[in-house]
């Protein structure tokens, strides 16, 4: 997996921030076109983190729709954090295996425990670092070019990542 660094002042503005494009444009050609100025191209492998809610479902479901188009592969990464129920982390697996396979996409399932991790910002700071250490680790043993995590606005931690994010891009950036 290489690291990448980029300047938002190199990029046409348009191509940086997809919110910023043509309202009436198509979703995927948006997607498509936010992802190609990241410099994902024909050939790389992304894998997508998939909870099975309506986020990472969009994401997994664009990235599929994008797939031939963009010449992608995607893999499907779906992780128990141990903080649920076994019934319902079963029935989240049940169904990320019958989307994958619908989608025509390889699932990876882990499972992990972030109840001894000492993290700031408490469980769901520990089970989030659980997550990107899997989907990191993963990423290595599928030669992915590139993770992808979708998230709505209102999971507060992630966005205001993906904020210091965008301001300073040195920060993180996985690809």
């Amino acid at each position: 997996m290489r690291s990448t660094h980029t300047n938002p002042t190199d990029a046409n503005p348009t191509d940086a921030n997809p919110t910023d494009a043509n309202p009436t444009e198509a979703i995927p050609t948006r997607v498509e076109r936010a992802l190609r100025s990241l410099g994902v191209r024909h050939g790389h492998t992304v894998v997508a983190g998939y909870s099975t809610g309506p986020d990472s479902t969009a994401l997994l479901a664009l990235l599929c729709r994008l797939r031939a188009r963009m010449g992608i592969e995607v893999v499907a990464a779906y992780f128990d954090h141990g903080l649920r129920p076994r019934h319902e982390i079963d029935g989240d697996v049940v169904h990320a295996r019958a989307a994958s396979s619908r989608l025509q996409v390889p699932l990876r399932v882990g499972t992990g425990s972030s109840s001894g991790d000492s993290v700031r910002g408490g469980p769901e700071a520990a089970a989030r670092a659980a997550r990107y250490r899997f989907l990191e680790g993963l990423a290595g043993e599928c030669r992915a070019d590139w993770i992808a995590v979708g998230h709505t606005a209102d999971d507060r931690a992630e966005t205001v990542l993906m904020r210091a994010l965008v301001t300073n891009p040195d920060i993180l950036i996985w690809d």
